[in-house]
């Protein structure tokens, strides 16, 4: 599906009334009313289904519901979280765990713009093959030349959040190549990436910044020498209370 951008790369448009940029305020549309810069989003849905359809695909999809605990931490599934979610949330054995990943890149050595990959990782696939180019799957690429920020940066995802909400809890009906009919979820278990990335992820703005603690808002000082931001310990500091969840989903951290 395509969708409208800011020029710049700051966010992407998802609604009919948005006509300016929430970071920058440039324009969505040109004098005509046609818009300055437009990128494709991949649904994930019909990947998915396709992957489901196959019969050779179906089949390597089975390492998740056929995976038993073997006392070593050898794979996602062995951590508390999943099997905490199993019992209600894996009920079928096609039911699907993904993780999210975004990565942060300049498109050549010489270039300022930053691009951002944002792919899925299909953890039912067994470890030996499902971080192949061909196993994981394209959502988009947030275009640049700016890094996306707070909202502007989820505003890129929004797509793929409304389509995953339908796939974890409503779900999808299959018809495959020899006829059988499938029912499957998809559950988001992680989302991450490089530290840029992931500091995008959580409304933060990085290490560097004023308040550069991503768990609570101790004020950073400068170096000796002016560079940097350093978090003194100090009992003020200590005894701050912890950012709100309210806070990094607003990307209130500057």
């Amino acid at each position: 599906m395509r969708y409208d951008t800011c020029v710049d790369g700051c966010m992407l448009f998802t609604k009919d009334t948005e006509v300016e940029c929430c970071q920058c305020h440039q324009h969505r549309y040109d004098d005509e009313m046609k818009p300055f810069r437009t990128i494709n989003v991949l649904p994930i849905t019909q990947q998915l289904g396709l992957l489901l359809y196959n019969k050779e695909t179906r089949q390597d999809l089975h390492h998740r519901s056929e995976y038993s605990l073997s006392g070593n931490y050898d794979d996602v599934f062995s951590g508390s979280y999943y099997q905490g979610l199993m019992d209600q949330h894996f009920t079928n054995e096609y039911d699907i765990a993904i993780g999210l990943y975004t990565d942060g890149f300049a498109p050549s050595s010489k270039s300022s713009s930053s691009l951002t990959m944002v792919h899925l990782v299909i953890y039912n696939y067994h470890p030996s093959i499902r971080v192949r180019t061909e196993r994981m799957l394209q959502v988009c690429v947030m275009p640049g030349p700016k890094s996306p920020k707070g909202a502007g940066f989820w505003s890129f995802l929004g797509p793929l959040m409304d389509e995953l909400e339908v796939l974890a809890t409503a779900g999808m009906a299959v018809t495959c190549d020899d006829g059988t009919t499938v029912q499957s979820k998809v559950h988001l278990l992680v989302a991450t990436g490089d530290m840029p990335a992931v500091t995008a992820l959580c409304g933060h703005s990085g290490h560097m910044s004023t308040y550069g603690c991503r768990l609570c808002p101790a004020v950073g000082v400068p170096g000796w020498n002016g560079y940097g931001k350093f978090i003194v310990p100090n009992a003020h500091n200590l005894g701050l209370a912890w950012w709100s969840k309210d806070v990094f989903i607003e990307g209130g951290i500057k």
